[in-house]
């Protein structure tokens, strides 16, 4: 892989993995804010989907990042 390709993928990885903490630290945001507001069925609904969303984001890591992560 050349060395351009390589940083593009490189930065896509980390940009990745930066928007999956952005998101993990926003939804336990709206919890402290709002969350008892929130129904317990919604907040399970919503922890729900940002599992699933993590566990995407983990299968793309496992996929496409991983020549990255194995140099560091």
């Amino acid at each position: 892989m050349n060395t351009t390709k390589k940083g593009v993928n490189q930065n896509i990885c980390e940009n990745i993995s930066q928007i999956q903490e952005d998101l993990e630290v926003l939804l336990k945001k709206v919890f402290e804010k709002i969350g008892s507001n929130i129904q317990a069925e919604k907040q399970a609904e919503y922890t729900q989907a940002l599992e699933n969303t993590k566990q995407v984001i983990e299968k793309f890591k496992k996929t496409h990042c991983v020549y990255i992560y194995q140099e560091k």
